[in-house]
């Protein structure tokens, strides 16, 4: 009896720590980090994207991040791709948007730039403001 209780318990345990992968949003929960020059300049050439532009030792940008991240669960912005390129390993990519330096965010629409964003603090409602306006 002793020993069904544990199984019992230890079966609990294990179902309730599984996740749920049937997500209907491949990019749901992350920041897509740019590979290329390519592949950033094809993502965004339909649609409606977030491109956050950072450096791993920018302190600014790393409590930038979070707010952003934060969005990415939103139903409202399910449409919504984000993606983020560190400057430090394709500064070639910040180089082609004309972006000097972190943090820096782009709203596209299209392939076009329509926003941007330059330094930290930006809150949530505001980028979601300017992702809905894209939206519509």
């Amino acid at each position: 009896m002793r020993i069904f209780f544990i199984l019992f318990l230890s079966l609990l345990f294990l179902t309730s720590c599984s996740k749920d992968d049937d997500n209907s949003n491949p990019n749901q929960n992350q920041l897509i980090e740019v590979e290329s020059i390519d592949q950033i300049r094809d993502e965004v050439k339909t649609g409606v994207h977030l491109v956050f532009f950072y450096s791993p030792s920018c302190s600014i940008c790393n409590r930038q991040r979070p707010i952003i991240a934060g969005l990415i669960d939103d139903t409202e912005l399910e449409k919504v791709s984000f993606l983020q390129n560190n400057n430090d390993n394709l500064s070639n990519v910040a180089q082609f948007y004309g972006v000097n330096g972190h943090p820096v965010i782009l709203f596209f629409k299209d392939g076009d730039e329509k926003n941007r964003l330059l330094g930290g603090g930006h809150e949530a409602g505001k980028l979601k403001d300017l992702l809905l306006d894209l939206l519509d």
